[in-house]
């Protein structure tokens, strides 16, 4: 199903979410609300007002995220589900962040080994 937010169109809710950076939940739910148009621009005014939303730092494995929507972004997931799951606490919802943590930081190190490796035999 075709999408019209701001003014773009975008070929699916999925790929609209993505480019707005917000759940397709969010796309769905503004779409049968009828407003599109303030889409992934968050609460407007009523937050900016009370200086908007603390952040929640928090230390998975040894890296530090500034906030929870920072780790929702490391690990590729949205942020309403991770803040679902770090508020919620259970055993399996957290192993599954910190399942994602460690393959995140995993391919990380593969990545930079690699480049290390392509340095090296430049160097040679």
């Amino acid at each position: 199903m075709r999408v019209c937010i701001h003014g773009k169109t975008y070929p699916d809710v999925k790929t609209a979410a993505a480019a707005l950076g917000v759940c397709p939940d969010t796309v769905y739910s503004a779409l049968s609300r009828g407003n599109l148009n303030t889409c992934g621009q968050g609460k407007g005014n009523r937050t900016v007002k009370r200086g908007g939303i603390p952040k929640k730092p928090i230390t998975i494995h040894g890296r530090h995220f500034e906030s929870i929507a920072d780790l929702a972004k490391f690990i590729g997931r949205c942020k309403r589900s991770v803040r679902h799951s770090v508020a919620n606490g259970t055993a399996a919802s957290m192993t599954r962040i910190h399942e994602a943590v460690l393959k995140k930081l995993w391919e990380e190190d593969v990545l930079t080994l690699k480049q290390r490796q392509e340095a090296s035999k430049l160097e040679e």
